[in-house]
């Protein structure tokens, strides 16, 4: 769910030999994985507000612009501010959930200050944000112990001019 890869060639073990035109090679793919997650949720939160604050475990959320603004090609969407000294590398994501429909923020301008990251999200396609919604942040929770899956690759790749006819 939230792979970094490394890639580990195997190199071949002798020269191409004068005249080849093509190399085939072996490697394996190292994808380090997180899919074990954490949910930190508010429920039936009023969002109408600018400045209405609220909480999600370690989450501090602030409503800065409730309903979009704007002309439709210039629009500013809804928005909330996010706060946590936790590495936001650690979110999956943050999500807004209005009866059946779920959506997901959009991740916006991020800094880090005073040892904490303050992060914008937004909400395009809202008009304006609902009067009770849940907001759920994911995160991952074996970040620190990623799992191991090796890919395992070949093939053949063409060196060289094509040969003549």
């Amino acid at each position: 769910e939230h792979p970094r890869s490394l890639a580990r060639p195997q190199l071949p073990s002798h020269s191409i030999s004068p005249g080849s035109h093509s190399v085939h090679f072996r490697a394996s793919i190292a994808l380090l994985c997180c899919d074990e997650t954490v949910d930190f949720k508010v429920a039936a939160a009023n969002l109408t507000t600018a400045g209405t604050k609220f909480e999600a475990g370690p989450f501090r959320f602030e409503v800065v612009r409730p309903e979009a603004s704007g002309e439709a090609d210039q629009s500013q969407p809804c928005e909330i501010e996010m706060t946590t000294r936790r590495d936001t590398k650690q979110i999956k994501h943050v999500l807004l959930k209005v009866g059946d429909r779920t959506i997901v923020a959009e991740q916006g301008p991020q800094s880090f200050i005073d040892g904490k990251f303050e992060t914008y999200y937004s909400f395009p396609g809202l008009a304006k944000l609902p009067a009770s919604a849940d907001i759920v942040v994911t995160t991952y929770k074996d970040l620190e112990n990623p799992k191991t899956v090796m890919v395992p690759v070949e093939g053949t790749i063409g060196i060289g001019m094509p040969p003549q006819r």
